[in-house]
């Protein structure tokens, strides 16, 4: 019966969260003004000349960044490269996550030019499709450490707690060698925070109809060389609206969408010594406990590899923990060396369930993660215009299923090893070349080992102070998951995916460095992509099926107008052909504009506005079953807002409202997102 799967309760963390919070709660709060320093630095993607007004534009942003980046995170920092990143780069500040109301990083990520979150699907989850590649050629890490599924090869992105995160990097393109094995599209690495110099307690509150609460408490400082950040996090939710012009089915007869509640609760810690400004350890601990509803596709549809195995679950159980060590040092005035060691597991249970009454399990699996794995990187400056860099990455994935009601098991593991070297050459201060190569192993068991080398080369060129010139290419691997090499039928035979990658991309000021414009241009040529190819006796195996062809272009601007008033704008262009097994070519595409406007008053009030139009198909199906399949196309027009207002310093009460024309939609065919909301919370800060 059911009660045997009760959802766990967090009341120790619950009752803490509530407690601190019910002091403040009378004065509400707000979420931000002006862009953040780190929104700036996104559209304006080199270290460009900045100008009077562009300076003062600045300090009034950095005003309201109290916070400081846990810079050990960074596994390429941007100081490391004189003229900027050398390939595409965005990033996300933790005023941005404030601003756009985000409860996990699934939403911090909405309104990423050329990012697209696929939403649903048999196990509910929330995965990125950039420039044409899917969510298992994403690269997602936090702080350094690569976060992911290691069975299935890809992360849910909502259940990434967002409370403790500093800033959001998503690096497109020919990714630097440093980034390690797999990176073969976008790389996503998310920075948490660290203690500030003057110690500051942070607590945010929010509530939305259907008994939908998020308490996040936070609170860091130094003292002398210590530093230390704590974040804690919960959420409730029963879950939420459908639009007014949803079409009801068998499925979903109501306006609401059933089986879409969750309960969250998220607790970490972040501890470093500083020895002196470049010499420095620091240790990281993290728990995350979830109960997940997984709605039902509308249609009654389910697919894949599990057939209709995944149409009726729910995730009774899902957890996450983590240790992290990092350390950092300088030799010789020339010599970084750098690294961090790591242990990740997540658990899961999944229960299925005969019909939507959810009422009896007919099975329970449990999975159960571990990563184990450890970065070095050394970067020497040979001469004052010479950097090399060189490194390793090893990691160890172990993956077992059992299932609960049959007492069976199932267990596979993997070692991934990378050795990459790096140089970056300046002959003039204005020119910047890099030169790269990674060597990738996968050793598998059985005698076999899986190996790929990657090339890398780029130039970043700047003309003038107001203008920067980028281009890159790259031919990256991505080697098989667990799943590939040992679901259904296994095939050790696997070859790597391997994408060509290239991109040529320009950025333009104006007006001061008040207006920065860029554009790219960009192609993925992905080959020897993996699928499961339906067998004889309803099995199923992994093969090399598919190759696709991905390109397009990003354009984008931003413009800082007066102290108070800025907007930005971005569109995307993709276009995506395929063929599978020598079949007709397929094809698809998607336009994708996004638009914000932000406003901060002398008085205390700040406003913000986004907006969001997705016309086409973003994304081919994950996995590959001839003939290869495409979703349906999308067309949709999303209006974001949100307003606070400063009651007194620190304090700011804000409304938010999200999908503010109340529009029908799906991300993922069978999925219908939520209609329109309302959320009132407090934001506060001490």
């Amino acid at each position: 019966m059911r009660a045997e799967l009760r959802r766990p309760r967090h009341p120790m963390l619950a009752a803490l969260l509530s407690a601190s919070l019910a002091g403040i709660c009378p004065m509400p709060v707000p979420a931000a003004p002006t862009p953040s320093p780190s929104s700036v630095v996104s559209a304006r993607p080199g270290d460009l000349t900045i100008s009077p007004e562009g300076k003062e534009a600045l300090e009034l942003i950095e005003e309201e960044q109290q916070a400081e980046l846990f810079r050990l995170g960074e596994l390429v920092p941007s100081s490391e490269q004189p003229l900027g990143p050398t390939s595409s780069v965005y990033e996300i500040s933790a005023q941005d996550i404030l601003d756009q109301n985000a409860r996990n990083v699934g939403d911090a990520l909405r309104f990423v030019p050329g990012l697209f979150l696929s939403i649903g699907g048999g196990k509910n989850p929330s995965s990125a499709v950039v420039r044409g590649l899917t969510a298992r050629q994403t690269i997602v890490f936090i702080d350094g450490r690569p976060v992911y599924d290691p069975f299935f090869g890809d992360v849910d992105f909502n259940n990434l707690p967002i409370d403790n995160v500093e800033k959001i990097k998503i690096v497109k393109g020919p990714v630097d060698a440093a980034y390690g094995p797999n990176a073969i599209g976008t790389v996503i690495n998310i920075v948490t925070k660290r203690g500030t110099a003057v110690p500051t307690t942070r607590i945010t509150a929010s509530y939305e109809a259907h008994n939908t609460q998020d308490y996040w408490l936070q609170h860091g400082g130094t003292k002398g060389g210590f530093n230390y950040f704590i974040a804690g996090s919960y959420r409730l939710s029963n879950g939420f609206p459908l639009s007014g012009s949803f079409t009801p089915t068998p499925a979903q007869s109501t306006d609401f969408r059933e089986h879409s509640g969750y309960e969250k609760g998220n607790l970490s810690v972040n501890l470093g010594y500083d020895f002196s400004a470049k010499d420095r350890i620091a240790f990281q601990a993290g728990y995350y406990s979830a109960a997940l509803d997984s709605p039902v596709n509308t249609n009654f549809q389910s697919g894949g590899r599990l057939g209709r195995g995944l149409t009726f679950t729910e995730f009774p159980t899902w957890k996450r923990q983590y240790l992290d060590l990092y350390g950092t040092t300088t030799v010789w005035n020339n010599l970084e060396l750098r690294g961090n060691a790591y242990y990740d597991r997540f658990s899961n249970d999944l229960a299925f369930y005969p019909d939507q009454s959810f009422s009896q399990t007919n099975g329970l699996s449990r999975d159960i993660n571990d990563v184990y794995g450890t970065n070095l990187q050394a970067a020497l400056d040979l001469v004052k215009t010479l950097r090399l860099k060189a490194g390793t990455f090893i990691k160890q994935d172990r993956h077992k299923r059992e299932d609960r009601l049959l007492a069976t098991q199932e267990q596979q593991e993997s070692l991934t090893t990378d050795f990459f070297v790096e140089t970056e050459y300046a002959p003039v201060s204005n020119l910047l070349l890099t030169a790269g190569m990674s060597y990738d192993l996968l050793y598998t068991g059985g005698g076999r080992t899986i190996h790929s080398a990657n090339p890398r080369g780029s130039v970043v060129y700047q003309p003038f102070t107001s203008t920067r010139l980028h281009a890159a290419l790259g031919d990256k691997s991505r080697l098989p998951r667990l799943l590939n090499l040992f679901g259904g039928i296994g095939n050790p035979q696997l070859k790597p995916e391997r994408n060509f990658s290239v991109e040529a991309g320009a950025e333009q000021s104006f007006w001061g460095e008040r207006i920065t414009a860029s554009a790219t241009w960009f192609r993925n040529k992905l080959n020897d992509v993996i699928g499961f190819a339906q067998l004889p006796g309803n099995q199923t195996q992994d093969q090399n099926l598919t190759s696709l062809l991905a390109q397009g272009i990003e354009a984008g601007i931003i413009a800082t107008v007066t102290k108070a008033f800025s907007l930005s704008a971005d569109y995307t262009y993709t276009n995506i052909d395929f063929e599978n097994l020598g079949q007709a070519p397929g094809s698809t595409f998607y336009h994708q504009v996004n638009s914000r406007l932000m406003y901060q008053a002398p008085i205390g009030v700040s406003g913000f506005v986004q907006l969001a139009y997705i016309n086409g198909a973003p994304f081919t199906f994950a996995d590959f079953s001839p003939p290869t399949r495409l979703p349906s196309q999308i067309n949709l027009f999303l209006v974001n807002a949100k307003v606070s207002y400063e009651v007194r310093k620190g304090i700011k009460p804000y409304i938010a409202i999200e999908n503010l024309l109340d529009a029908n939609y799906e991300q993922n065919p069978g999925f219908p997102e939520p209609g329109r909301r309302f959320f009132f919370g407090v934001n506060a800060t001490f």
